[in-house]
């Protein structure tokens, strides 16, 4: 077994049915499997970098670094450099990872539209997710769930927040509803936390196997 196959046995994601036929929906499908594997396997790697990274980081601060290392000219460049390594690059991390989710729902939803009709009549109002969704419940009668046209809306505007600001600075609003998923031990106020991630791949698995099994109703009708 390699390691990718490894780390496929860590997690569960919807069944492809063997009826499916239309290749966003394999794209979707596979693009989803893949992006769950990086999260574990960057979670492995990053994990332990970073913490080595904060041990180093705080011994700096408790005096406890060799007298040799802190005359070093470049030991304080080092130092801050590090510390930029405690917070930035997870986040680089996470973010990748819903930025790739969100992308992998519109991709799907507007390749959808596309097959039923190719000049794609959309609503001029809304998120991208929403416009799909407007057209696909008019024109194929698939709908995408409530609460993952929520959880869709709330997690768009925290990748739109990093990508435009490299930070978290979201509606008090949509603090509040992810807060509610995740529960009372992982406050997004403080930033994503891999509770949000695994949370976001939850939802997407969960909108994944719904679409399809709505597509299916649609073409068999």
């Amino acid at each position: 077994m390699n390691l990718l196959d490894d780390v496929q046995s860590r997690f569960d994601t919807y069944a492809l049915y063997d009826e499916v036929c239309l290749p966003p929906l394999w794209e979707f499908h596979g693009r989803f499997r893949s992006l769950w594997k990086y999260w574990l396997l960057s979670r492995d790697l990053f994990g332990p970098l970073v913490a080595d990274a904060e041990r180093e980081v705080e011994a700096a601060m408790h005096g406890d670094m060799q007298s040799d290392v802190i005359l070093d000219a470049g030991s304080l460049v080092t130092l801050e450099a590090d510390e930029a390594d405690l917070y930035f690059i997870p986040d680089l991390q996470r973010a990748l990872i819903i930025v790739a989710a969100l992308a992998l729902v519109e991709t799907l939803m507007r390749e959808v539209c596309k097959e039923i009709d190719p000049s794609l009549p959309l609503n001029d109002r809304g998120s991208y997710v929403q416009r799909y969704n407007h057209f696909l419940k008019k024109r194929a009668g698939i709908t995408v769930a409530k609460e993952h046209l929520r959880a869709f809306e709330n997690f768009g505007h925290l990748r739109n927040s990093f990508v435009h600001q490299l930070n978290y600075e979201v509606p008090v609003q949509t603090t509040e509803d992810i807060n509610q998923m995740t529960g009372p031990f992982s406050d997004i106020s403080e930033g994503v936390g891999s509770t949000h991630v695994e949370l976001c791949l939850r939802l997407l698995n969960e909108f994944g196997e719904n679409f399809q099994r709505q597509y299916l109703a649609h073409i068999n009708r």
